[in-house]
């Protein structure tokens, strides 16, 4: 789970872990079964009463319909642009496409790495794109492109030390936070950043780290890796909170009450997050 969309109308991306080469779409923050553990969300939750979803109400299922990418091509990781009519998916076999996924047809593709699988892709809502992958313990590089009327201009590389896993722009698009394999997340300065030797702020996360996520005040970094989820001070790194979730954990994203979590053993979980960052409330399900 990454970034929230204000253009997305509500909608929720879903690949399933049992059939990768198949997207879903659904609507509301519900997940349809307990195979399905890589979650995307860009759920409008404005009023603090939906941040108190009932646990069956979680539970239930969504309605929508699922797509089929590329016969050939395992899909990692998949995300709305800005243009709600158009996703941007990356693929096992080294590159990505953009969708437009109410004709269900494939719009664009590039090939970053032939072989060499892509891990994540994110989308910031001026128009940047990242993408990034790897080989384990191998140095690797994210990809950043600006997309324009569904037309993609390639614009950098940022070089990482080891296999990127996951990858979120700050709302606001000047910030990219990148999780790899090494324990560590980085955040880069993508808006203001022209050259690779500038360093990035590097936030400890001690475990692979699964997913990422801003806050929507771009104060905080939020980060699961393993069992745990990291929050970090977005400026200095200086690390707020951790907490044992018991579970271990796929996914995150930031909402307006707080947080959503997903993970391996199934259950979509909401929490709330006191301003000191020091505080987690369980929400639901429990």
């Amino acid at each position: 789970m990454r970034n929230r969309s204000e253009e997305s109308n509500g909608w929720a991306v879903l690949c399933d872990s049992g059939d990768s080469r198949r997207c879903s779409l659904f609507q509301d923050c519900r997940k349809p079964d307990r195979d399905s553990v890589k979650v995307q969300f860009y759920e409008e939750l404005r009023r603090p009463a939906a941040a108190k979803l009932a646990p069956e109400k979680v539970r239930s299922n969504a309605t929508g319909y699922s797509f089929r990418a590329v016969q050939s091509s395992a899909v990692r990781s998949i995300v709305f642009l800005p243009n709600d009519n158009v996703l941007a998916v990356c693929y096992d076999t080294g590159d990505w496409g953009l969708w437009d996924w109410r004709t269900r047809k494939e719009i664009h593709r590039t090939t970053v790495s032939a072989g060499v699988p892509l891990q994540s892709i994110a989308a910031s809502r001026d128009g940047l794109l990242a993408v990034g992958g790897g080989v384990r313990q191998r140095e690797t590089e994210v990809h950043i492109y600006r997309v324009r009327d569904k037309r993609v201009e390639f614009l950098r590389t940022i070089s990482q030390p080891d296999s990127v896993r996951c990858l979120c722009f700050s709302p606001s698009g000047r910030w990219l936070a990148v999780g790899d394999f090494s324990s560590n997340a980085r955040v880069w300065d993508v808006a203001h950043s022209v050259n690779d030797d500038l360093k990035p702020t590097v936030l400890g996360a001690g475990h692979s780290v699964s997913d990422i996520a801003y806050s929507l005040d771009e104060k905080t970094v939020a980060a699961t890796a393993g069992v745990k989820i990291i929050l970090w001070h977005a400026d200095s790194g200086e690390e707020m909170a951790t907490i044992d979730a018991g579970e271990e954990l796929e996914g995150i994203a930031s909402i307006e009450a707080g947080m959503v979590t997903a993970s391996e053993e199934g259950p979509i979980r909401l929490w709330r997050v006191a301003k000191s960052g020091e505080e987690f409330e369980l929400l639901g399900p429990r």
